[in-house]
């Protein structure tokens, strides 16, 4: 089988998320999971037309930046454990101090590619599409040696040359698979929270059961899809890593 195909490269994510599922669950619940529900608390019942508005404008960029930050810490943990199969020796708290130690280079290293990608969606959607391919392992190189953000960039650039519509097909299959996982997970967090609501009553104020049920189901779906997303994306960067060795 091509080395480089959907068909190799998932199950031997699942493969290695199944290795180290005990490391990686609580980092998922920790970095992912969470504050993805806190952030949804945190907006409540808000209309979209509202965030980033008049008084809420502080409080909504402070979460967001949180939101962003905790989840960028525990994508390099992810990214490291999978790329390593394993934390190389290290204690699992040696690994997230090494990941809060790339904080700034991780910040800088994401608003670069997100602005390339963004500045490529708006302006013609096939240079965005074709950036998010080029640049798509950045954070894994980011986690596992290349600690400068510019040199991490340059080395995606260069594993993906060639590949580019490979990897883009795979992305979208993951993506559309993972939509469809979703779409299914929330659906039943909504069915259970009605269900819920409709038993126990809502309060007068504040999120109910039912609607807590659903904000963690939803929060659930987005922490396993960014945990196996990162864990693809290092699974793909050993792959490139060995095409390129063999091609020089």
């Amino acid at each position: 089988m091509e080395p480089l195909s959907f068909g190799r490269l998932w199950p031997e994510t699942l493969s290695a998320l199944a290795r180290h599922l005990d490391l990686l669950l609580p980092v998922a619940g920790a970095f992912l999971f969470l504050p993805q529900l806190l952030f949804a608390w945190h907006l409540g019942d808000v209309q979209p037309e509202q965030i980033f508005k008049g008084d809420r404008l502080f409080g909504d960029l402070t979460a967001i930046a949180l939101l962003a930050t905790v989840s960028l810490i525990g994508q390099l943990v992810i990214a490291f454990v999978i790329f390593n199969d394993g934390t190389s020796d290290r204690t699992l708290g040696q690994v997230l101090k090494g990941a809060i130690l790339l904080l700034l280079p991780g910040i800088a290293a994401t608003l670069i590619q997100g602005m390339a990608v963004g500045f490529g969606l708006l302006f013609l959607v096939i240079p965005g599409i074709w950036l998010l391919a080029r640049l798509s392992v950045t954070i894994p190189l980011l986690a596992t040696g290349s600690h400068d953000p510019i040199q991490a960039l340059r080395g995606s650039w260069q594993l993906t040359d060639g590949h580019s519509l490979r990897i883009l097909g795979m992305l979208g299959i993951l993506f559309l698979g993972f939509m469809m996982i979703t779409l299914g997970i929330t659906g039943l967090g909504s069915a259970v929270g009605v269900l819920t609501t409709l038993a126990a009553g809502k309060p007068p104020e504040g999120w109910g059961i039912g609607r807590w049920i659903f904000e963690a189901l939803a929060a659930g779906a987005s922490a396993l899809f960014g945990m196996a997303y990162v864990a693809f994306l290092a699974t793909l960067t050993r792959a490139l890593q060995a095409r390129q060795q063999e091609q020089a």
